[in-house]
């Protein structure tokens, strides 16, 4: 396994005002299960880690780029609710392009 930060980053503390740390290495357990293949780490956590899953990594297909603009969602921070994106990309998607930018930051 590749190294895992030891810690949650800053976005625990400037979204929810948490200045305690959190230590992954108490809640990142490998599944026994888990087969052969690469896979993503998701850690969903709020003020507390609430459920740590590992799921097959597939990378993307990408065949062309367009940048869209939109001042309308933020996304300083990851969030699981991307349903902002979704619905930015959604006009882009058919075409096959993949990439997006909002309030000046490329993702």
């Amino acid at each position: 396994m590749k190294r895992i930060m030891p810690v949650l980053p800053h976005s625990r503390r400037i979204i929810f005002g948490m200045k305690n740390k959190i230590n992954l290495t108490d809640h990142i357990i490998l599944p026994v299960n888990l087969g052969n293949g690469l896979y993503k780490c998701r850690i969903i956590y709020a003020q507390e880690v609430q459920k740590v899953e590992f799921l097959p990594y597939i990378p993307k297909s990408v065949r062309t780029l367009q940048i869209v603009y939109s001042d309308a969602i933020q996304y300083e921070h990851k969030f699981l609710d991307r349903s902002g994106i979704e619905n930015l990309l959604q006009g882009t998607r058919d075409a096959g392009r993949y990439s997006y930018r909002t309030a000046g930051i490329d993702n």
